[in-house]
């Protein structure tokens, strides 16, 4: 757990930032209800975990390859 104010020391809370961003602009753009938030997120980070990014670290990789 990072310290108050200091969002920075803990890298896990720029995911869930990312995370909840991605829910918002899904939810805005598909005018989805606010209520399903817990099956938005559930879909966005099971469908996050099968696509490869375009990080230089993952070299084209899905998370779950590297794990």
């Amino acid at each position: 757990m990072s310290s108050p104010r200091r969002p920075k020391e803990n890298p896990v809370e720029a995911a869930i930032r990312e995370l909840k961003g991605r829910w918002y602009c899904m939810q805005s753009k598909h005018n989805i209800p606010s209520r399903l938030w817990d099956y938005g997120l559930t879909w966005i980070a099971e469908t996050g975990n099968v696509i490869a990014t375009s990080s230089k670290y993952v070299k084209g990789r899905t998370p779950l390859e590297i794990v």
